[in-house]
């Protein structure tokens, strides 16, 4: 393709200016000392290219003014009129991830923009019914992206807003990184397209699979005894789980908490940025919760909120030039609470600080090996740099999110084989570059209230599921099937709420009316599933959040020959059956069994296939495979 960035560089659009090196990288240089490298990969079995640009100045004096720096600046052919497919973001809502569908008329543009995935996720189909682009960023920080129409296709630019900085000697910065991926056909392959291309990205197990664990989590601050008898049980049981979650609470000083979390004494939030074991809590540090994990076959997470600090803790006490408050009043948490809490003063580190990332990076790399935790989840804030000197606008944010994915790259380097988990008060970091090194187990914080609707979690796998595989939300209670079913997808957790007796103790065990065998047989569903779910997504109905609707959609794996169908009744809907057409091959015969058992049907590619659900909010996981294929 032509070239796909623009810039300009002293008031003069690039090219001018500038000679490309003959031999090796593309690589541009100026006369005045600015070299500008393209770093580019291509995927020939999706179309995809890839490419990152890096501004160098090689001069003794400062460099001319870079303005109008748009990574991404590329067109994309098509006949008929344009259509813009994206999905919200994450606001904490019950239509988070939602799709969004955008029609344009020649000479209309439209401009999207967010700070990380909160207002949209900076991933984009652009074009016609048969024609168009797939285009996406990678930058976990604040982005655009703008679609300009005209008669026969549209521009696409998109990158920071906002840039314009001169480098200083031997200065050296990088820019967002762009997807383009032209295609024609359909919409909905393109769309499968981009989830292969991001499954060749993701992280992979010793097995060489994606990363789909079904989690079961618990409180840090739950005392190592109480770990250890809850980790025995579920050995006990059979459970089927693969990763043990010790989320928020293990940390701080020495002292006393309450063994599950409490919303009305949010006492985690309030030790944030003293990254030290509470030996209260855990005296012999989390070396024995991890070790009888990993006896018990299951991988350990561990929680971090690793970009802020208290003013009066860690990091920001001993070196106050490392960061700024950006938090100075009520405790966010504080709406949940009975008794009053302090004001509160809360710091973010400098990222663009050499010295201060790499303390993070180090203090938190070097805690995961000491207490074995195979996989590290990160729940804070967005990256962020020292203010822009004037002249400087964007510098501070590209060198602290160069050393954002530095940080992770150093866990994963630290710790071989290391998990991350991206977080950030629900899925607030989902781009181009966070997904090829790290997955979403948490989601949308709508799922955090105890009345979450299981249609938010229907709709963001729907929304989602267009785009990127296996985020994962979840939402449910004891026997609830609906529930467990409308959030299944990567990174599941699963648990069941432990008994306390009066003084805070957990009784493991002894959880009279818990429907064990309900939940045994959930976490065989997981299993049975699990190999579909980073598969072709194919949506069988529209989606929205209307309570008298059915939905359907399905993963599909072509190269096993089979996969999975997931099919709502929700809790409104007078329609007790539906007929969808699968994504099947034409003409060849598949054998559709319920997952629960009955009878198989016997569906030809290109037939219907008719979905009967009973009851209101009710479900069906239907798995399907080619005739022939090893049951």
């Amino acid at each position: 393709m032509d070239r796909a960035f623009s810039f300009d560089y002293g008031g003069r659009p690039f090219p001018e200016g500038f000679e490309r090196s003959p031999q090796g990288a593309e690589v541009w240089a100026h006369p005045y000392g600015l070299t500008v490298t393209v770093e580019s990969t291509s995927d020939p079995d999706t179309g995809a290219l890839e490419w990152t640009l890096w501004f160098e100045n090689r001069r003794e004096a400062d460099s001319a003014p870079l303005t109008n720096v748009c990574p991404l600046d590329a067109r994309a052919a098509f006949p008929d009129g344009c259509t813009v497919t994206t999905a919200k973001g994450t606001s904490g809502k019950i239509d988070d991830f939602a799709l969004v569908k955008d029609s344009l008329c020649p000479g209309e543009s439209k401009e999207y923009a967010a700070c990380g995935s909160r207002a949209y996720i900076p991933f984009f189909n652009v074009g016609g019914e048969h024609a168009g682009a797939v285009c996406a960023l990678g930058w976990t920080g604040r982005w655009f992206a703008k679609v300009e129409t005209h008669e026969g296709g549209a521009r696409v630019t998109g990158g920071m807003p906002s840039t314009g900085f001169y480098l200083r000697p031997g200065e050296r910065v990088r820019t967002p990184r762009a997807l383009w991926m032209p295609w024609t056909g359909r919409r909905l392959d393109a769309h499968n397209a981009l989830r292969r291309h991001l499954v060749k990205k993701m992280p992979k197990g010793a097995d060489g699979q994606p990363q789909a664990p079904i989690c079961f989590g618990t409180w840090g601050g739950m005392k190592t005894a109480t770990h250890k008898k809850l980790i025995e049980f579920i050995k006990q049981q059979g459970f089927r789980y693969d990763l043990y979650w010790i989320d928020a609470g293990w940390y701080g000083d020495d002292h006393e908490t309450e063994e599950y979390q409490n919303f009305e004494n949010e006492d985690w939030f309030f030790h944030v940025g003293n990254w030290r074991i509470n030996r209260k809590v855990h005296p012999d540090g989390l070396r024995p919760v991890t070790d009888a994990a990993h006896g018990a076959g299951m991988s350990v997470l561990l929680w971090f909120h690793s970009l802020d600090c208290h003013s009066h803790l860690g990091w920001y006490k001993e070196h106050p030039e490392w960061g700024r408050i950006t938090w100075d009043g009520i405790a966010p948490c504080a709406k949940y609470m009975k008794e009053p809490h302090p004001i509160v003063k809360m710091a973010s580190v400098y990222m663009d600080d050499p010295e201060a990332s790499r303390f993070i990076a180090d203090t938190i790399g070097g805690l995961l090996k000491e207490h074995g935790a195979d996989c590290y989840r990160e729940d804070t804030s967005m990256p962020s740099g020292h203010p822009d000197e004037p002249g400087r606008d964007g510098i501070g944010e590209m060198k602290a999110v160069e050393n954002y994915y530095a940080f992770w790259d150093s866990l994963r380097a630290q710790n071989p084989g290391l998990i991350i988990d991206n977080c950030g008060g629900g899925g607030t970091h989902i781009d181009l570059e966070t997904v090829a090194r790290s997955y979403v187990f948490h989601r949308s914080d709508y799922n955090c209230y105890r009345g979450a609707d299981p249609i938010g979690s229907q709709v963001g796998n729907h929304g989602l599921g267009h785009f990127v595989p296996l985020p994962c939300g979840a939402v449910g209670g004891a026997g609830d099937t609906y529930a467990f079913r409308s959030s299944l997808n990567g990174g599941k957790s699963f648990s069941f709420e432990l008994k306390f007796n009066a003084d805070g103790s957990a009784r493991i065990g002894d959880m009279e009316g818990y429907p064990f065998d309900w939940h045994r047989r959930m976490l065989e569903e997981y299993q049975t599933v699990k190999p579909y779910l980073w598969g072709d997504f194919y949506p069988l109905t529209e989606c929205d959040t209307a309570t008298d609707r059915v939905l359907a959609y399905q993963l599909d794996r072509p190269d096993l020959a089979r996969g999975v169908i997931f099919a709502f009744r929700r809790p409104d809907c007078k329609t007790a059956s539906f007929s969808v057409t699968p994504e099947i091959e034409k003409g060849v015969r598949y054998i559709f069994e319920d997952i629960e058992g009955g009878t198989p049907a016997y569906v030809t590619g290109g037939e219907a296939f008719e979905i009967a659900i009973a009851e209101k909010r009710g479900s069906r996981l239907i798995l399907y495979r080619k005739d022939g294929a090893t049951s």
